[in-house]
């Protein structure tokens, strides 16, 4: 099965994307800005490296829901451009702990925070591919999907507040 895109971007000032640079890395500060999570279980407790594990814990319609994540790479400069990527992969979702999400076969995303005098912003890519048995409901994983990159660009863009 064909892989599918989904792509976010927001525009922000210089000195707003500066900060999501220098606050993103550290996972210790991902519960004070990530509204969506209501608990943090990580395998580092400072910056992330590739190959950390974490795992996102909420409630949903009354019901704990957790998603785990893999780092696969984190690329980025102290120097101008100051940038930050932070790619990471879904290894699973659970709801009252039982597996849920058996449509996405593999999904990864990739964040993006560029802070430049001439350009800066926000850039949230996912890549996922279906399991074929899922392939009737695409459309629907797509919205899924789409507001998966949505929450997460409001949570990072919350880094400011």
């Amino acid at each position: 099965m064909q892989g599918k895109r989904v792509l976010v971007r927001e525009t922000l000032l210089q000195d707003e994307a500066a900060r999501i640079v220098g606050i993103l890395p550290d996972i210790t500060t991902w519960t004070s800005w990530m509204k969506s999570t209501t608990h943090i279980i990580s395998s580092t407790q400072n910056t992330l490296v590739q190959g950390d594990e974490f795992e996102l814990q909420r409630i949903v319609k009354g019901a704990l829901v957790q998603e785990k994540w893999t780092v696969k790479s984190t690329r980025g400069s102290d120097s101008k451009p100051l940038f930050y990527e932070l790619e990471i992969s879904l290894d699973g979702q659970t709801r009252l702990g039982k597996n849920v999400g058996g449509a996405i076969k593999s999904l990864q995303m990739t964040i993006t925070i560029l802070s430049d005098k001439d350009q800066s912003g926000i850039e949230i890519y996912i890549d996922y591919s279906l399991n074929k048995i899922y392939s009737l409901a695409s459309r629907w994983v797509r919205t899924s999907v789409e507001s998966m990159a949505k929450t997460w660009m409001k949570d990072v863009i919350a880094i400011l507040n």
